[in-house]
């Protein structure tokens, strides 16, 4: 497990570096877990329901290594708050602990692109996002687990479910 003021420096690192290529076959073969995977996507999907943007769905799968994804779809100029969205999973998996391995994955990955131009559009300090990202992470980690739990069970979730999750008493 890492601490999230260390996970803030090591993220805004990475949105500082140069964008690496990255190949499209890295999370497969990263050995992430079923579980982690799902508090990835849980992360994301949560968190854009926190900073008021709509969700299509979420949903996993755990075939070949397993991948994930949330569909988004923001308002307006929703830069801050999709910046925030595309870094919490990574904020997520950098909380429970991952491999070395999967770090230098997520550091090239996607996610970390998004945010990255979703920064740049919101014209705002990179620490600033992430150590956002990671207060929302933290504040909302019972509703993540409780998204999780429904994305490894079901693989799918909906807009409207992930806002009950969120909206549920812990």
């Amino acid at each position: 497990m890492m601490e999230l003021t260390a996970a803030v420096r090591l993220v805004s690192s990475w949105l500082e570096a140069e964008p690496a290529p990255r190949r499209s076959d890295d999370m497969h073969r990263s050995g992430v877990s079923g579980r982690v995977i799902c508090l990835h996507e849980g992360s994301h999907a949560v968190i854009a329901h926190r900073f008021a943007i709509e969700i299509t769905q979420a949903s996993v799968c755990f075939a070949a290594g397993g991948s994930g994804a949330v569909d988004y779809r923001p308002a307006g100029d929703a830069a801050f708050a999709l910046a925030c969205a595309n870094l919490a999973g990574i904020i997520a998996e950098l909380r429970v602990g991952v491999s070395p391995a999967r770090q230098a994955h997520l550091a090239r990955s996607t996610d970390v692109a998004w945010a990255r131009a979703n920064v740049a559009r919101a014209g705002v300090p990179n620490a600033a996002v992430v150590t956002a990202t990671a207060a929302a992470v933290l504040a909302h980690w019972d509703a993540i687990r409780r998204c999780a739990d429904v994305l490894q069970a079901c693989g799918t979730v909906t807009g409207d479910t992930v806002g009950r999750i969120c909206e549920a008493p812990t």
